[in-house]
């Protein structure tokens, strides 16, 4: 007899748990993870806008943006990306320095599947002409 109520509680537990809606997640999608700049003239404007869309079902959170350097200067929006919704990773780079550039900017989220999405801006900065 106990053998048989330990059976059906379980068989209940079991049906309970699948009862349950499924808790899905947030999805980090971007529009490209690579922005190329090509050449650009010293000291001139060298921005970039990289749009992250929600792809899961649950909203997406963005803790942070960390730059690889004190040239690049990114923006992330904190507020809650809903399902669907997209926010903006803005990007200015300094283009004091001449030469070639590969930067990254990492997007920390909520993303179970990718918690650290790596964008990266590449370039050269070249003389202004005169």
């Amino acid at each position: 007899m106990k053998t048989i109520f330990t059976f059906f509680l379980g068989m209940c537990a079991i049906a309970l748990v699948q009862a349950q809606p499924s808790i899905g997640e947030p999805n980090l999608s971007v529009d490209k993870e690579i922005h190329q700049f090509g050449q650009m003239e010293q000291f001139s404007e060298v921005n970039c806008v990289f749009t992250i869309t929600n792809t899961g079902d649950q909203p997406l959170i963005i803790s942070k943006c960390q730059k690889s350097c004190g040239c690049t200067t990114p923006e992330c929006s904190s507020d809650p990306i809903l399902p669907g919704e997209t926010s903006e990773v803005k990007v200015k780079y300094d283009s004091g320095r001449m030469g070639p550039f590969n930067k990254t900017i990492t997007v920390h989220s909520n993303d179970p599947d990718e918690p650290a999405k790596i964008l990266r801006i590449q370039g050269e900065i070249i003389a202004a002409e005169d």
